[in-house]
């Protein structure tokens, strides 16, 4: 009798937990709440195209409290953590995180020595569910986040996965005669074999021969620096640091060789010095342990200091600097221009070059109203978004609320 199998009922029925996870699974509700530019992707999720109301998530709610998942979407800065974490504990459970894009998940491009304002993934703040990467990811990667958070809850898959194509599906270009005199066939390349862009791509002499005549010519301006820089790693091909007097006339060297204004960056390096310090003292301190216990082992006296090996900081000042992004799409060339400006009230001057690239109008208007530089005529320095009399410039590290 002890030994006897027991049958299972002729009708079973799931329990509770099991069926409270089928709901919940199938009725997500994220927190309308997007940090930086991955939330474009999140609100297109949303849209009629790939329209998230086919999976039950695309009720966004406006209040933590009717929300189960959140979807840390951008950059986290730290100055934004108290806000985030307020927003995480007003969630009723259970509840779940999702973080989208490289930014959310550990830092993205914004992690280098001695940065100080970006915290280096969600995760470093509460438990994350899901980590969709990408810069941004597609909204069918959120989607795909989506289910996978699914699958978490319920322990099933919703829709089958489906195994990636061998071969890229190229759709047909409207401007395929651009390209070619017929449309791209359905599996191939959408490029000529003699198109210039595929030339400039098998041509990598042609990008030299470029970035070569712009250092000849920025060489006579005589630049405080100018450094060739890894593409792979950093994106570009040439950084050049200037004094402000010399930013129009390197502007005009650059629209002679056919180069774009990308785009025109403001940064506040306030704390700059303290942070670099910081973290030399962090490294000299490490390499100092271990030299002590070498000298340990090897029954020498032990070193109470080491030679100085790395350059004093005392030169740095809190200042800030414009950064000029310019580009030649035709050589594949890409140039940096930075320029700094000691910090000094608010008298903050460079010469404008919207005369040379009229696109920089805009973009040094933007530079003026939240950092407060003033372009030397410049026909219309007005703010874009804040009020004509605003007397405070928001994205200065001491800008007080």
């Amino acid at each position: 009798m002890g030994t006897q199998e027991i049958q299972p009922p002729i009708v079973q029925f799931a329990s509770l937990d099991k069926l409270l996870a089928l709901g919940r699974a199938n009725s997500l509700w994220p927190l309308t709440f997007g940090l930086a530019c991955c939330a474009i992707e999140m609100m297109a999720t949303g849209a009629s195209r790939f329209d998230l109301a086919r999976f039950g998530a695309e009720v966004f709610r406006p209040s933590p409290r009717q929300s189960d998942v959140m979807i840390v979407a951008g950059t986290i800065s730290k100055k934004t953590v108290p806000v985030i974490e307020t927003l995480y504990d007003q969630m009723p459970e259970p509840k779940w995180v999702i973080a989208m894009g490289n930014c959310a998940i550990s830092g993205g491009p914004f992690v280098f020595p001695g940065q100080y304002g970006i915290v280096e993934g969600a995760d470093k703040l509460f438990p994350v569910d899901v980590f969709i990467p990408g810069c941004p990811p597609r909204p069918e990667a959120l989607i795909e986040g989506i289910l996978e958070l699914e699958e978490k809850i319920t322990g099933t898959r919703r829709w089958p996965r489906v195994s990636p194509r061998s071969a890229p599906i190229v759709p047909v270009c409207r401007t395929a005669e651009l390209l070619d005199d017929k449309p791209p066939v359905i599996g191939t390349s959408s490029v000529k074999p003699n198109s210039p862009r595929k030339e400039a791509q098998a041509q990598p002499a042609r990008n030299q021969q470029k970035l070569q005549i712009v250092k000849e010519l920025m060489t006579a301006l005589d630049p405080l620096a100018m450094a060739d820089i890894d593409y792979a790693d950093k994106g570009y091909h040439l950084d050049i640091v200037l004094v402000p007097q010399q930013v129009a006339e390197a502007a005009a060297i650059l629209d002679n060789e056919q180069f774009f204004l990308e785009t025109i960056t403001g940064v506040d390096w306030l704390g700059e010095k303290a942070a670099i310090n910081k973290e030399q003292a962090k490294l000299v301190a490490a390499a100092l342990k271990k030299a002590q216990k070498a000298a340990e082992d090897a029954g020498e006296v032990l070193p109470s200091s080491l030679p100085e090996t790395e350059a004093t900081l005392d030169d740095l000042s809190d200042e800030l600097e414009v950064v000029y992004d310019f580009n030649n799409m035709s050589e594949l060339c890409r140039v940096v221009v930075r320029v700094r400006v000691p910090r000094d009230g608010y008298n903050y001057e460079l010469p404008t070059i919207s005369a040379i690239f009229p696109g920089a109008n805009w973009h040094e208007r933007e530079a003026h109203e939240f950092f407060g530089i003033k372009f030397n005529g410049h026909p219309d320095l007005i703010p874009l978004l804040l009020p004509e009399d605003a007397d405070f410039h928001p994205l200065l590290k001491d800008f007080q609320v």
